[in-house]
């Protein structure tokens, strides 16, 4: 007993700290005079060693087993269940410290690519650089009542002439969907058919009403 360290004993994992690393709690001293003091071999983040008490070893392997801690000031070596099979060869000598250990299924972390809508790609969304006012209203009026994309947009239907006594008198478009409206100036005269709403035609509409007011 003279010979050996205060600090040795059995050490078995009693948490893990925030590195991953296994903090070990001594179960069984050596040096029986010692049996009552408690003792942890743990690792130190800041200085990078693995420590009982202030005795350290520099090192960062994630466990003191694959350190190598052989021939230093303490080692570190496992404890066998002394489960062998006792035969003419001998029991099959347990693999030492330095035993390479299967890497683990890393998680693999990544952006996932989303799934738009068609009515919520660029092509029909006011204001990108894809934007097409055409697809915008053609796929909008294809959208069924109570999707909120279908209010914005509105197409103007043509409508054949009429023939009265020989005259082909023409018939005006029919506005269709929420969003289809005819501007004009203050008398009157400019008329234009518009569909589709946009940053651009809410604009427009109200320099129009302050044009009128004025």
């Amino acid at each position: 007993e003279n010979r050996l360290q205060t600090m040795e004993g059995l050490y078995c994992p009693a948490s893990i700290d925030a590195s991953g690393r296994p903090t070990f709690m001594r179960t069984f001293a050596m040096v029986q005079s010692d049996s009552n003091n408690t003792r942890l071999l743990s690792f130190d983040r800041d200085q990078m060693k693995w420590c009982v008490d202030n005795s350290c070893l520099s090192t960062d392997a994630p466990h003191p087993l694959r350190a190598g801690f052989v021939g230093t000031s303490w080692e570190v070596v496992p404890i066998s269940d002394f489960d062998g099979a006792f035969e003419g060869k001998g029991v099959t000598k347990p693999a030492g410290p330095g035993r390479k250990r299967k890497m683990p299924d890393l998680i693999a972390f990544g952006a996932t690519q989303p799934e738009y809508a068609e009515e919520c790609k660029d092509d029909v969304t006011p204001g990108t650089p894809e934007f097409d006012l055409e697809k915008m209203n053609t796929q909008g009026m294809s959208l069924p009542d109570g999707n909120p994309c279908k209010l914005i947009a509105g197409v103007w239907i043509p409508q054949d002439p009429v023939r009265i006594r020989g005259l082909v008198i023409p018939q005006p478009p029919v506005a269709e969907g929420k969003s289809a409206w005819a501007s004009h100036a203050w008398d009157g005269t400019d008329s234009e058919l518009g569909a589709g709403t946009t940053y651009d035609s809410v604009r427009a509409c109200g320099d129009r009403e302050i044009s009128r007011d004025l």
